[in-house]
Formats: C-alpha cells, sequence, structure tokens
C-alpha cells in the first residue's frame, strides 16, 4: 500500500522544511518499505 504526505505554501519558501518533511513520511513506514523520495521545490 502507498502513501504520499505533503504541504504548500505559496507565500514561503519550505525548501528548508526536509526534517517535517521526513518526520511525516516515518509515520507511513508501516504500510510498506518499498521507496521513500523527496521533492522540494523553490517558491516560485
Amino acid at each position: 500500500m502507498c502513501g504520499f504526505v505533503g504541504f504548500v505554501n505559496l507565500e514561503h519558501d519550505l525548501q528548508n522544511r526536509r526534517e517535517i518533511l521526513t518526520r511525516m513520511t516515518k509515520k507511513l513506514a508501516k504500510r510498506g518499505p518499498d521507496e521513500e523520495n523527496f521533492y522540494l521545490a523553490p517558491r516560485s
């Protein structure tokens, strides 16, 4: 089973928030250890 996590903020650059994304991803680890990837994009 897969799961996705993420967040968007159009007013602030979130590229330095990888730690939060990592913690969110770890909450889904019990769903299966298949893969883990991150996408962080600059605010444009």
